[in-house]
């Protein structure tokens, strides 16, 4: 995996690549998925973490298989886990990591997993509390209203 030390200007170099490449920016992909979309994604959407070789087995058919390979090779990765974001036994997302390691041990699965639970909760957190602002606002929008139809 990446060390901190490498991090964020190596994160930068490949992110601008990519959108090179892509001719999108990177925080503007998705690649929206459901059950029966791919292997791959029904074993994400089933809350277990998917480890491949092959960046084209996460991507397809959104993103052709050139591409992906292009995108794999900027980046330099040959393992890619991706492992779902989950909260309260549902699947919010999923977030795919890479390393130029053969392949990812245990350790490390069990830490992303971690994270990505944390990060599965925080996502829906920011869902509720948006929901319950936009309740407030409704409610708030509706007792204005009745308070000037009184008047």
């Amino acid at each position: 995996m990446l060390s901190a030390k490498d991090g964020l200007p190596l994160v930068k170099q490949a992110e601008q690549a990519l959108e090179n490449v892509m001719h999108l920016k990177t925080s503007e992909l998705r690649v929206p998925v459901r059950k029966g979309y791919s292997l791959a994604w029904d074993t994400i959407l089933s809350s277990q973490v998917y480890i491949t070789h092959n960046l084209h087995e996460l991507g397809a058919p959104q993103l052709s298989k050139s591409l992906c390979s292009k995108i794999q090779k900027i980046l330099g990765v040959e393992t890619i886990a991706a492992v779902p974001l989950t909260s309260k036994q549902s699947v919010v997302g999923a977030t795919l990591i890479g390393t130029k390691q053969d392949r990812i041990t245990e350790t490390e699965i069990d830490s992303l997993t971690a994270f990505a639970n944390q990060a599965g909760m925080a996502i829906e957190n920011v869902w509720l509390y948006r929901k319950l602002e936009q309740a407030y606002q409704e409610l708030e929008t509706t007792q204005r209203d009745l308070i000037e139809e009184k008047q």
